[in-house]
């Protein structure tokens, strides 16, 4: 929207007997199909560019109350450009305000909607010729959405001096850029559309390697449900095994997270954070806490992985780097096929304890509760029951959002090409079999908030 100021003494200008108000209520009658579609009533002035007409409706007729309102149909076709520039207002001073100054006070709201003559646009954003228009037409209540306005506003108040600001409202420059910005919006839907579509192998590729795990128990046998109503973030455990995941993420998707994380929109992203932080505090805390009951298994292929926190970094207003403490390494031992996921959320809470996290609900204590109502839930079920591997396998497919084991064992009915995965182990990442990564003397800390 361009807003300029312009300071001018409309007094001088204005007739002192211009009328307060103009009706026109003969051409709600008369008028053509066209013209309605456009809300165009009295023609008042035709140049070899457009045609001025009043903007009325049934039962407003009066387009000059309080405020002026016309309607401007361009007549150059489909490339014809309206753009605010110095010939469009030299038109507005010149042409359009000498003729509205008999008829109207000229220190009302001036607003001019534009149209092309021969195309209309639907509500819907469709553009229709027209000799394909007559269905549209036929219709009485229809009526073509504009394709920019301008607006001259006479601010009267004291302070201001009678200054005029003009308003120009729409990006579509003509109805050929208008029709390019739909055809952009439709190859936009149709990609998107495409993406959707290929989302379920997609997520049968992602998550065929934690699938694995469920054929080495009997998942079949495990309830539909369990009652997790005894432990301290119950709601949420329950959620995860019965495979609610919108209770995490709601309607969004990744990208969505993306464009508002682009866009600054804080709102936006603390409701997200919000729905997001139980289920990342969850895959933070779980796999530690497996590793210490569980660790021992065989049946399981553990991998040591560190993660380093940050340092912090104190400098001058210059950038002079005057301090640095170094952050703190972990190590902890997970399953392979749960090591990437497991360092990304652990990451995430990391750096959100005591950094605002307590505004979405991650803190030390909310992450300890996690803990006690694992070791409570392993200690109960074991490491190796069909509840304790369906539980694994969700909350994994929760926290990478992917949908629930639920719904991926029915897409695995559906015939499908064979999904290759190669079950390798970083280099950067070293098995359990091998010897035992040594311990990380911890550093002593003083202004970052304690983590296990």
């Amino acid at each position: 929207m361009l807003v300029i100021l312009v300071t001018s003494d409309l007094q001088s200008q204005q007739q002192s007997n211009a009328p307060t108000s103009s009706c026109d209520t003969e051409s709600v009658n008369t008028r053509s199909a066209e013209e309605r579609a456009y809300s165009a009533g009295k023609l008042l002035l035709e140049t070899s560019l457009y045609r001025l007409h009043t903007r009325i409706e049934p039962g407003a007729e009066c387009w000059c109350l309080g405020r002026v309102h016309v309607v401007m149909i361009f007549k150059k076709g489909e490339y014809q450009t309206v753009v605010d520039t110095p010939d469009y207002r030299k038109r507005f001073e010149q042409e359009i305000l000498p003729v509205i100054t008999p008829l109207c006070r000229l220190d009302y709201d001036i607003v001019v909607d534009h149209h092309v003559q021969g195309f209309f646009i639907t509500q819907a954003g469709e553009i229709v010729k027209q000799e394909n228009a007559a269905d549209l037409l036929a219709q009485e209540r229809f009526r073509s959405e504009r394709l920019s306005s301008f607006r001259r506003y006479y601010n009267s108040r004291s302070a201001y001096g009678g200054r005029c600001q003009y308003f120009w409202t729409g990006d579509d420059v003509s109805i050929a850029a208008k029709r390019e910005q739909i055809n952009a919006k439709l190859r936009e839907k149709a990609e998107h559309d495409q993406y959707v579509a290929q989302r379920p192998q997609r997520y049968r590729e992602k998550a065929a390697k934690v699938l694995q795990l469920l054929e080495k128990v009997n998942a079949q046998s495990a309830p539909a449900t369990y009652d997790f109503s005894s432990f301290t973030n119950g709601s949420v455990l329950q959620a995860i095994y019965n495979g609610d995941f919108e209770k995490f993420h709601g309607n969004y998707e990744q990208e969505d997270i993306l464009e508002m994380t682009a866009a600054a929109d804080l709102s936006g992203l603390r409701d997200f954070g919000v729905m997001r932080a139980p289920v990342m505090l969850a895959q933070s805390a779980y796999h530690p806490i497996f590793y210490k009951n569980c660790g021992t298994q065989t049946e399981f292929s553990f991998v040591v992985v560190r993660y380093q926190q940050p340092d912090i970094v104190t400098k001058n207003f210059f950038g002079v780097e005057l301090s640095r403490i170094e952050g703190d390494t972990y190590t902890f031992n997970v399953r392979a096929p749960f090591v990437s996921s497991f360092l990304n959320a652990y990451k995430g809470v990391d750096e959100a304890v005591g950094s605002g996290g307590e505004f979405i609900g991650i803190t030390q204590k909310v992450y300890d509760s996690y803990k006690n109502d694992f070791d409570k839930f392993l200690q109960k079920e074991g490491c190796s029951s069909p509840v304790v591997r369906l539980f694994d396998v969700n909350l994994y497919l929760a926290a990478e959002w992917l949908w629930p084991w639920q719904r991926l064992i029915e897409l695995k009915k559906q015939a499908a090409p064979p999904v290759s995965i190669e079950n390798r182990t970083p280099a950067s990442e070293q098995s359990a079999t091998q010897p035992a990564a040594p311990k990380v003397k911890r550093k002593p800390r003083s202004r970052r908030p304690k983590r296990p």
